[in-house]
């Protein structure tokens, strides 16, 4: 008799427990003890896109035991391990240069770097340089082309010298600072090569003119974490029919053949082994035959 008393207050409780109002739970002047959160683990991934919309959902959300740290980073393998370079390669916020990729090791691939880049100054769109400097810089790689054995090497200082004025204004108008967001394709514009912190170096997917006529020469991305990948290339001339170049290893190459005047746009893509990181199609570059 007692056992059926103590279930029937059971199912009355049960009852009144179901039949409870939620918004009267709200109100109720009462209190809980609520255990503390423990402390989250902190997950270190590269900054990308894909990981910043990772990071936004879980960063955002309590059923996470971690939290996500974006940071730019560069990861290198040892015999003892994994560690990572942090910051290593320049971005559009870090000041950049541009130096003269003429080594004078190979004297044809100088002269053809050095008329390569007076072609790119020549009215260049980013930055103005005086015809002078542009005059110097040709007659210096003229006599440097010119000179022979015990010569050279003067020919060659008095060619760089000429040219270093040059590479002076487009450095200098990186420097400022609303101009960083653009540096490096700017710097590439001259036909430069970039140099970041550090020495490391950066490209970025860009077009220019050769010196041979009806060329253009391509730069495409790299891996900020070094890693080798396979550069696509495309072309159109018609405006709707992208049809494919020869692949490369290297993210550079060349396309000629074109008349001067036609407009022909590129597009690159940089594939590599990483499903975390992939490297989307560019967008199309239209350029002028020459």
């Amino acid at each position: 008799m007692k056992k059926l008393k103590t279930f029937k207050l059971l199912l009355v409780a049960i009852q009144w427990f179901l039949g409870v109002d939620e918004g009267e739970l709200e109100v109720r002047d009462t209190w809980s003890y609520v255990a503390p959160q423990p402390p989250k683990k902190v997950k270190v991934m590269k900054n990308n896109y894909s990981n910043l919309l990772l990071a936004m959902r879980v960063n955002g959300s309590r059923l996470y035991d971690y939290v996500i740290l974006l940071v730019d980073y560069v990861r290198r393998r040892t015999r003892y391990g994994t560690y990572y370079m942090m910051m290593s390669l320049p971005n559009a916020n870090q000041v950049v240069k541009g130096v003269l990729d003429m080594t004078g090791d190979n004297k044809s691939t100088t002269i053809g770097t050095g008329r390569q880049i007076i072609l790119d100054c020549t009215a260049n769109p980013n930055v103005t340089v005086a015809a002078g400097l542009l005059a110097a810089g040709t007659t210096g790689i003229d006599n440097y082309e010119s000179a022979r054995g015990t010569a050279i090497p003067e020919y060659y200082r008095e060619m760089i010298n000429a040219m270093e004025p040059i590479l002076a204004l487009f450095n200098d108008f990186v420097k400022l600072p609303a101009n960083r967001v653009h540096a490096v394709s700017t710097i590439q514009s001259g036909g430069f090569h970039v140099v970041g912190p550090g020495g490391s170096h950066l490209a970025v997917f860009g077009v220019r003119n050769s010196v041979v006529a009806g060329e253009f020469l391509l730069t495409g991305d790299v891996d900020q974490d070094g890693k080798d990948g396979l550069h696509l290339w495309w072309y159109c001339i018609d405006g709707t029919t992208w049809i494919p170049m020869r692949s490369t290893k290297k993210n550079k190459t060349k396309m000629g053949g074109f008349t001067r005047g036609e407009l022909v746009s590129f597009k690159h893509e940089l594939v590599i082994d990483d499903d975390n990181n992939p490297y989307p199609v560019s967008n199309p570059i239209a350029k002028t035959a020459q």
